[in-house]
């Protein structure tokens, strides 16, 4: 019978968006997996499979969250132009943020990795089309609000 694990996987994921969004795909050995998620190689490996599926998973992980953070930033109550504003602000504001990974992890993949791994250019051409959607229903909504004018 195995073991019980002795971590939790959500978590590790967690951590593992992090590493490789401070170190790139290229520049996260599988030791530094290690040392960044706080288990063992063979956890690592038993848990995610090797470093092309977390990093995939990662991807996945973060991909999820974004898009659940901009639906819930652009469906916010009150009018729709005020929560894509406040949206592009804090986009840019975490983007002038000094902590932290720079940029956004799917787009730092986009450019590292999407030319050679056709499933992480699936993921990131997922995302865009996902995230052109909410953008194009928040504008909607403020376009039928009369804060947009039709033509834009």
């Amino acid at each position: 019978m195995p073991r019980p694990k002795q971590f939790d996987p959500d978590a590790a994921l967690d951590r593992a968006v992090e590493v490789f969004w401070t170190h790139g795909y290229d520049g996260t050995s599988v030791q530094t997996l290690v040392d960044g998620l706080g288990i063992s190689r063979s956890s690592l490996y038993d848990t995610f499979g090797d470093k092309d599926r977390l990093f995939l998973a990662a991807l996945d992980r973060y991909r999820t969250r974004q898009t659940r953070a901009l639906r819930e930033a652009l469906s916010a109550d009150g009018p729709a132009l005020d929560a894509l504003r406040a949206f592009f602000h804090d986009a840019a504001a975490r983007a002038a943020d000094a902590q932290g990974p720079a940029g956004c992890f799917l787009a730092n993949a986009a450019a590292e990795r999407a030319h050679c791994c056709g499933a992480t250019a699936k993921r990131v051409d997922v995302n865009r089309r996902r995230m052109a959607e909410t953008l194009r229903e928040a504008v909607a909504r403020a376009q039928a609000e009369g804060d947009v004018p039709a033509s834009r």
